[in-house]
């Protein structure tokens, strides 16, 4: 018979639930993991609303991408100047456009952060 001499096994591994529980653990123990603010905001606490000391470029745009509209700017320089921003939006729209512009905008040291986490 073809399968003589086979077995099988299902074997589960838990990585990803490992990671959440280890991040899980992190957050509940460790009191630096995460900014004051962001730990309550995370819990639902309301929580006075937060700006960063930031020093913004004029221009916000990313070499090889298209050039940010208003609205587009107005997102990227929200999240660069508060600890929590969400940006959403429909699948296929420009929303990966705003979060590549703040990052590249905060890796390149064009935001000079003043804030201290507390």
């Amino acid at each position: 018979m073809l399968l003589d001499g086979y077995v099988v096994e299902f074997v589960w591994k838990s990585t990803s639930y490992d990671r959440m529980q280890n991040a899980l653990k992190t957050f509940a123990v460790d009191d630096t993991s995460v900014s004051g603010f962001l730990y309550h905001r995370l819990l639902g606490h309301d929580v006075e609303a937060q700006m960063l000391k930031t020093v913004l470029p004029t221009k916000l745009n990313v070499p090889g991408l298209p050039d940010l509209n208003h609205s587009q700017y107005n997102a990227v320089k929200a999240v660069l100047q508060r600890p929590l921003s969400l940006i959403q939006g429909p699948v296929r729209t420009t929303c990966t456009v705003y979060i590549i512009g703040s990052v590249v905008c905060l890796y390149d040291g064009i935001i000079v952060m003043r804030y201290k986490w507390g």
